[in-house]
């Protein structure tokens, strides 16, 4: 099963890219993401490529998230 993170923090649009879906739904704050593979940013900072994902399991936004703007694995 993919592991999942709530966002804690809004993500600036030009960390989030969309995919498929309402443009409406851009990832917020307390939302759920389908965490993916994790980087660094151009600073060394630990980065997530993360997914929100709709109820029937489409992906909805393609977001670059900050480990520190996430919440433990649930």
């Amino acid at each position: 099963m993919p592991k999942k993170a709530t966002l804690l923090k809004n993500i600036p649009s030009d960390r989030a890219r969309y995919i498929s879906g309402s443009k409406n739904t851009f990832p917020q704050l307390g939302d759920t993401v389908q965490l993916d593979q994790g980087f660094t940013d151009k600073n060394g900072k630990a980065m997530v490529l993360a997914y929100k994902i709709d109820s029937a399991g489409n992906l909805e936004w393609e977001i670059e998230v900050y480990e520190c703007e996430l919440s433990p694995e649930i």
